[in-house]
């Protein structure tokens, strides 16, 4: 018998936004921020059939990489993750990416931010709220 343990973090998000609308969700788990990492993990926890969700500030997913236009990566073309795939897939090959003058590697931040909104949209279990920051935890001490 397999055994897995999984860290689950069972928390009431007390979420405003810039307009002061305040709405409580509740989730398993809590990812701040939907940079690169934060939809890397948000993804993985969702596919575990685990309800997560991401509270990013900007209406944008990915962070620096398209936010704040560094849609840059050090140009190492053996990476072998999903979300290298799919930005290498919609250019269609390697050298469509080497296109800078700052990286080997380069994509188009609205690019990037639509890919990472299809792929959050694939996941029933993820689910994702813009334009809001947290202002509070309330944790559950009972939960199991």
């Amino acid at each position: 018998m397999i055994k897995r343990n999984y860290i689950l973090v069972f928390a009431i998000c007390i979420i405003t936004s810039c307009i002061s609308t305040e709405q409580t969700k509740q989730t398993d788990v809590l990812v701040i921020g939907g940079t690169t990492s934060g939809i890397s993990v948000g993804l993985q926890s969702a596919r575990l059939n685990v309800p997560t969700l991401i509270v990013e500030e900007t209406p944008w997913l990915g962070g620096m990489m398209t936010a704040d236009g560094v849609s840059v990566t050090d140009g190492n073309y053996r990476l072998n993750s999903e979300i290298w795939n799919k930005f290498r897939a919609h250019y269609g090959s390697e050298d469509a990416l080497s296109t800078g003058w700052m990286s080997n590697t380069q994509f188009e931040p609205h690019i990037d931010n639509s890919i990472f909104k299809l792929m959050v949209l694939t996941e029933k279990h993820l689910s994702v709220i813009y334009g809001y920051h947290l202002t509070g935890i309330v944790k559950d001490m009972n939960y199991r």
